[in-house]
């Protein structure tokens, strides 16, 4: 058997496990699957991401999507959360079961408003929101928000007319 540096182990171990900085994170789902909520019995869907950019990437975050049909507040959440990863009134109004749902899920990247709360004695992370990736967007500034000028790709900002100028006239 090999040498084993205990603490080098232990070392990793904690970093690993250590919460990631609460803020906005680009995440990916890596795992979605299908489970009964123990307390109430409904379906939901169990989700796992990683962060997928900035200082905390390879984070693992968990988070479980909810259905509860008899309560409108949790059902506009649950489809609230969808919307975020793209699954919209266009994919739903194919009727998919709520296991071709959390398939979908599997591989799309989503942003997560990250915070930490405390589980049997230590810090983890929680998603406490889900928003959904501008297309053509890059990552934002992680812990910071999003939104800033430089996550607008160039081409699609419009050119400016200089100061002076008589406003444009569109062309019917």
């Amino acid at each position: 058997m090999s040498q084993v540096n205990w603490l080098d182990l232990k070392k990793e171990a904690d970093e690993a496990t250590k919460p990631a900085t609460p803020g906005e994170y680009v995440a990916i789902c890596v795992k979605s699957e299908v489970k009964q909520a123990q307390s109430s019995g409904a379906d939901m869907i169990v989700v796992q991401l990683e962060i997928d950019e900035g200082p905390a990437k390879g984070k693992m975050l968990f988070n479980n999507i909810v259905l509860t049909p008899d309560n409108a507040f949790a059902l506009m959440m649950f489809f609230k959360k969808l919307a975020a990863f793209g699954v919209d009134d266009n994919v739903l109004a194919q009727q998919p079961s709520i296991q071709q749902i959390a398939e979908m899920l599997k591989g799309r990247r989503v942003i997560c408003v990250v915070g930490i709360r405390t589980w049997q004695g230590a810090d983890r992370n929680e998603v406490n929101e889900y928003r959904p990736l501008a297309a053509g967007m890059s990552a934002p500034i992680i812990g910071q928000g999003l939104g800033a000028p430089a996550n607008i790709p160039i081409a699609s900002v419009p050119a400016l007319a200089p100061v002076g100028s008589p406003p444009a006239v569109p062309a019917f």
